[in-house]
Parts: structure tokens; sequence; C-alpha cells
């Protein structure tokens, strides 16, 4: 009776799942003796994890819960010689299979008979088109980040740095870390950074997705975080591409990774019950085109109005000190990225793991057309965090629950530098700075874009005959780009899961899930080129600040005026920037 309650309890709760993932795998198989006939009742130990099941009358064992990995199985029973098998790939959801042979003997014989794993190349068990890449594949493959192992899948390419799963478009794919999202929930695609050394396997699917993943469309990329183990472990590591040669782009890399027990040198028994993995990355590097980063019009064109004032020119890598022949300070291109991760052993093989993971990068653009503005072009910042608690507990031999909950957090700025979003308007107010028309105490844009020097002088050269003709080419120094773009988003995420194992392929799995979504877009495209109608309704608050009259020029773009028929009072722009 209480297995039925059980069964229906469950079966209520199913729901429909939106993109979540499992973070271990499953070992089933049979255990038979050197004549073919079942072992009942024979122990089946993953080592060095110390967890098992014991064979059924049949022969038949099954373990769950196990962390993916590689591993070496144990199995005994008594009038048999112990057997052991190496190398033992477990991967994420999915069932490995794994048959097991012992030779009966009369008096029991002391060593162990050794098996080296076979990898199969079809698992017939997976219904849909999977790779998974473990930590050790990982480092001999030598790529740079998840989007490049990503890639060495047959249904993904890689196209302008976005990944496309079997033609899919690049916001498609799915990225998840330990179990839960982390894809930005209106442009998807990838978000959080996770450095190759913090992976523990990564799985690649780009098919016949189960029905858990109820939002994926064209890829899922699943992957799991390293978590520590009993013995100190750890790496430094440095790359850089301008020891020998400056011919290059001043690239330099550092990471760390660090593991172990957490209270082993205080409290021995938690030595392999509590363990935290640790690593960090940064990556600085110029662009391909640093050296067009600097610039001075006045030497470079060399038609430049000659009765205009000298332009300033810029350098924006004079202000960097040289350390041992390593720049101090930002590059064209800044990345860093951390991860931590706490791992708990709970009775009855039960376990709790929390993790805090984040990235940061700062990213100065480039457009050639702006080589002599670059001053104020843009400048792109985002950050992403993800905090993530998960809770295993194995009911019973082939019945699992897991609790998990995570908040991934993510903000993308991109806006001209040195130029605030409330200073893209201003009011005139100094006669002598009416360079585009208008009146005294109008509210105008920022004077088309333009500030600095570029403001003051013309921005034009001389051509053979003496005629004055504006420059197309480069773009005006003092311009402001007109983009801006703030950008911010959550997601939290509650999830219990219930899985039970009905035989070596086969398995059941239900639950519920609750995620809220916090949205927020903030963005404005070149605000210099607005329509008459939006600009009037910018203008609304509860004093004013001018009253223009019939006939007043109310805002002026290279021949565009816009005259207003009736009076109109113009107010602050409090509103126009909440």
């Amino acid at each position: 009776m209480q297995r039925k309650m059980l069964f229906f309890t469950l079966l209520f709760l199913y729901v429909a799942m939106v993109l979540s993932a499992g973070t271990t795998g499953k070992l089933a198989g049979k255990v038979n003796d050197n004549e073919g006939n079942p072992v009942p009742f024979a122990n089946v130990v993953i080592q060095p994890l110390q967890i098992g099941a014991q064979t059924d009358e049949n022969g038949r064992y099954r373990v769950i819960n196990i962390p993916v990995g590689t591993y070496d199985v144990m199995a005994s029973q008594m009038g048999y010689q112990t057997a052991k098998i190496t190398g033992v790939k477990i991967n994420l959801d999915e069932t490995t299979v794994l048959n097991i042979k012992l030779v009966k003997s009369a008096i029991e014989i002391k060593g162990v008979v050794v098996t080296e794993a076979k990898e199969e190349m079809v698992n017939a068990a997976n219904t849909g088109s999977t790779h998974a890449f473990a930590a050790d594949q990982i480092e001999d493959l030598g790529v740079a980040d998840v989007s490049e192992l990503a890639a060495l899948d047959p249904g993904i390419t890689m196209v302008n740095g976005e990944l496309h799963a079997r033609g899919g478009r690049g916001n498609e794919v799915a990225f998840s870390v330990d179990g839960m999202s982390v894809s930005d929930p209106v442009d998807g695609g990838q978000a959080l950074t996770v450095d190759q050394d913090a992976i523990e396997q990564t799985k690649v699917m780009t098919g016949g997705f189960a029905a858990e993943f109820g939002n994926a469309q064209s890829g899922i990329i699943n992957i799991v975080t390293k978590g520590g183990t009993k013995d100190y472990h750890g790496k430094i590591g440095a790359i850089s591409d301008h020891l020998i040669l400056n011919e290059n782009s001043n690239s330099d890399i550092t990471k760390i990774a660090f593991g172990g027990p957490v209270l082993s040198p205080f409290v021995s028994s938690l030595r392999d019950k509590f363990t935290f993995f640790f690593n960090g990355a940064a990556n600085w590097r110029d662009s391909r085109l640093k050296d067009y980063y600097i610039s001075n019009p006045e030497e470079e064109l060399k038609h430049l109005d000659p009765t205009a004032s000298p332009y300033s020119p810029l350098n924006p890598y004079a202000g960097r000190k040289d350390i041992l022949g390593f720049d101090e300070g930002q590059r064209n291109f800044n990345n860093y990225n951390a991860n931590i991760k706490f791992k708990l052993k709970l009775p009855n093989n039960q376990k709790a793991t929390f993790a805090i993971r984040g990235d940061k990068s700062l990213n100065d653009g480039y457009a050639h057309q702006w080589k002599y503005a670059l001053k104020h072009y843009l400048r792109t910042e985002s950050s992403q965090r993800q905090y993530v608690f998960n809770y295993e507990n194995p009911l019973t031999s082939s019945l699992i629950l897991t609790i998990k909950g995570s908040m991934y957090a993510k903000q993308t700025k991109t806006a001209p530098k040195g130029v605030s979003r409330d200073s893209y308007y201003w009011i005139q107010e100094d006669p002598n700075d009416l360079v585009y028309g208008g009146s005294i105490g109008e509210l105008i844009p920022a004077q088309d874009g333009v500030i600095d020097e570029g403001a003051l002088y013309n921005w034009e050269y001389v051509d053979e005959s003496g005629e004055y003709r504006n420059i197309t080419d480069f773009v005006e120094p003092g311009s402001i780009a007109g983009t801006y773009i703030n950008d911010k988003n959550s997601i939290y995420s509650f999830k219990t899961d219930v899985e039970y194992m009905l035989n070596d392929v086969h398995d059941v799995k239900t639950g519920l899930e609750i995620t809220k979504h916090y949205i927020k877009k903030d963005r404005l495209f070149d605000p210099w080129r607005i329509y008459q109608d939006r600009y009037a309704k910018y203008l609304i608050d509860k004093t004013p600040v001018h009253t223009y009259f019939p006939g007043d020029t109310l805002y002026t773009t290279g021949n565009t005026y816009v005259v207003l028929d009736d009076t109109l009072e113009v107010y602050s722009l409090d509103d126009m920037y909440n």
C-alpha cells in the first residue's frame, strides 16, 4: 500500500519540464561466473568512492547517483576470485553497462584479476545524438573554452563566435552548469564562462532530447564542475605570447586551481567528507588591430583644414606601466572568471554541494571609421554569476531524490567611453557654443553627438583646387558613439526530481520546477536622430525650464530643421531616464 501511495504521489507531482539537467551517472550490469551462470549476492564497489550495490538472485546490480568521472570497479563473492575492472567511465545522465565475470575457486586465491574496461563505440541505450568530454580529454585537446570544445562535436559549428547546432541559430543552444540553466532568458546562447580546469565533464547533445529539456531547440551543452578530494592538489599556470617576439596580440593568461579537504587539519574524520575545489583565471590581451588604437590626425591626415586648431593625438596605452616585460592594467580585451565548490558527504550516501562562480569582461571596441574618435567609442562590460545548491538522497538502490536551487544573474553594458547616459542631452546656455544654431536655454542632444575639440573645429580637408570639403571617411574627433545598452536579468530556480531505475536501460524521472525571471532592458540607439513627437514626449515633468514659441527651431540635424507650430514648454528629462 505504501509503495502505491508513493507511486501516485510522484505521478501527481509531474509537470512539464523546462531546461534542467542531471549532474551524475549510473552503473548497471550483470555478474556471471566463468561458465556463464549468474552470481547472486556479489558485492560491486566503485573505488575510490566506496559506493556500490549487491547483485540480486539473477546476478544483476544497479548503482545510481555516481559523480561523473573514470573509476575502478571491484566485484567479489565468497568462492570466487575478486575481479577489478579499470577505466570505467561514468557519463553525465547516462547508464554505463558493465558486465563482470568472476572465476570460481574452491579455495580462496589471494590476488585480484584485473581487466581494463572497454568503451562502447555506440551506446544502444542513447535515444539522441550525444558526445561527452571528460576532464582528461579536455586537457589533451588544448581548447581555450567550452565553445571551442563543443565545436568539436560533428553536429556543431562555430560562426563569428556563436555556436550553431544542426543549422540552428546561435541563441538556440542552451547551456547549463551543474544541472541549472545559465542561458540568457531573452537572447539565449552562452553566458557564464567556466574555465576548462574546473570542468569534470561536458556533455553535448544535438538531437533526441529527453522530455526534461522541454525548451531546448537545437542543442544542449551541460557542464559538470569538479569537486574536491581527500588529498590536496592544485596547479598554477601562465601563458604569454610575447616572451621572445613582440609581433603578437600582447596576450597574457594566468590560472590557478586548488582543492582538497576543508577541515582535515583539525577533524581527520571529515577528510573525505567535506571538500572544496577552487579555480580562477584571467586573460588580458590586445586586439590584432592594437596599433590602430593610437592615432594623430594632424600627422596622418595631411590635408586637414590648416586654419583649424590642432586636434589632440590619442594613445590609450600611455598610462600603462611595464613590469618585467608585462603591461600592468587593462588592455583592449580583459576577461576574468572564478569558481569555488564545496561538497559534503552525509550518512546513507547522501550528498550536498554548494557552488559560487562568475565571470567579468571589459572590452574596448574598434571600428576603422572611428579611428580618430575612439576616445568616446563603445566599451562593453559584462558580468555573470551563479549560486547553486544541490542535495541528493538515494532512497533505495534504484530510487533517488534530488533537490536543487540556483540563482543566475547577468548584466551587460555597452556605452561610449567617458560619457554618461544623462549627458546625452544638455541645455544650451553659452551663446559662444552655438555651433549648430539653436537658442539660449534650448535642450538639445549633446551637440548632435559631438563633444570636446570636435565640436569647436571644422572636420574638413582642402582638396587640390583649394576647396574645403567635409571628411566623410572618418568620424570627427570628439564624436560620441550613439549606442547605450544596460541590460540586466536574473533567474531564480527551485527544482526537485525523483528518478527510478527500472532496469539496466530504462528509468523513469519526474519532478517539479519553479522559475522566476527578472528582466530589465535599458537601450538607447543614436539619440541624436529622433522623431519630433518622441522628442517632445520626453520633455515632460513638473517645472518648465524654457518656453518655445511658434517659429522657433526645436532641433537640427544636417539639413533637417524641426520648427514648432504651437507654443511648447520644455521640461527636464527625469522621466526619460527612468
